[in-house]
């Protein structure tokens, strides 16, 4: 019992996951978007590119140490739509969708 009184203590950091959110920009985008993202771990991970028909269009493997990581993804080579833009991790995956203009 305090009688009362009320006692703070330090701020804590609470981590959920190795990776807790995912930016892709410009949205819309017509030449380059990129992704912006935090991994908090060393990991191997891969950003696949899906079409609107939930066809495979690009993947590709990065390496990741710990920190925060803006990859720009050249995007001359879509068409006009949209697109799901995913990060697989160990911890899970991530996504978002961008749209593609001509």
């Amino acid at each position: 019992d305090n009688n009362g009184a009320t006692t703070t203590s330090s701020p804590i950091r609470i981590v959920v996951g190795v990776l807790n959110k995912m930016a892709v920009f410009p949205n819309p985008a017509r030449e380059r978007f990129k992704i912006e993202f935090l991994s908090q771990v060393e990991q191997t991970a891969a950003i696949s590119i899906i079409d609107g028909y939930s066809r495979l269009i690009d993947q590709f493997p990065v390496i990741l140490l710990a920190g925060v990581y803006e990859i720009e993804i050249a995007a001359t080579h879509l068409s006009a739509g949209i697109y799901a833009v995913t990060l697989h991790t160990t911890d899970g995956r991530f996504s978002s969708r961008i749209v593609i203009l001509r």
